[in-house]
Parts: C-alpha cells; structure tokens; sequence
C-alpha cells in the first residue's frame, strides 16, 4: 500500500483541496486529516464555508475517510484565520 502525505497552510476565506496527489488506486484511498492547528478546521466539497460543511475537525483532532476514490477532492477551511493540517493517503 503506497503512502503519501503533505502539509497545507489553509485560510477562513478560501477552501482549500487537501486530496494528496500520487499514486492512483482502482481500489480506493484511505484518507487522515489531522488538524495540528489552534483552531477548528472545517472539511467538505469545494463549496464548503463555516456554515455549511461536511465535518468539523477540532484543534488536535483528526478524520479518516475510508474508501474514497482517488478522483475525489477533498477540502479543508479554517474557522478562523490561517491555520495547519496534515494530511495522510493510503492507496489500497
């Protein structure tokens, strides 16, 4: 299972995608974000804001989404200011 991951700096006023590029799976991917910021990160669909998100990710927390395919694009907002998530990809 080829690993990969990055760093995002990520603001309040613009989403940002935080899918890991690399290798493609048939399979699906298995997605870790952790937010090692000071504030809660909000992550969705490229549409997301403070209001309308998908899940919401307190400071020092993490999500995994299990399963998803490798075209799809996740993002990540901050709920205030600029702040820091890293994310990890596993192919399967």
């Amino acid at each position: 299972m080829p690993l990969s991951h990055a760093v995002y700096s990520i603001n309040d006023a613009t989403p940002t995608m935080v899918t890991v590029p690399g290798q493609e799976s048939s399979s699906g991917i298995t997605l870790m974000i952790q937010n090692v910021g000071s504030v809660p990160v909000y992550v969705g669909a490229s549409g997301l804001t403070s209001s309308s998100y998908g899940a919401s990710i307190p400071a020092g927390g993490s999500l995994s989404i299990d399963n998803i395919f490798t075209t799809d694009e996740v993002y990540a907002l901050s709920s205030s200011g600029t702040t820091t998530v890293s994310v990890l990809k596993v192919n399967r």
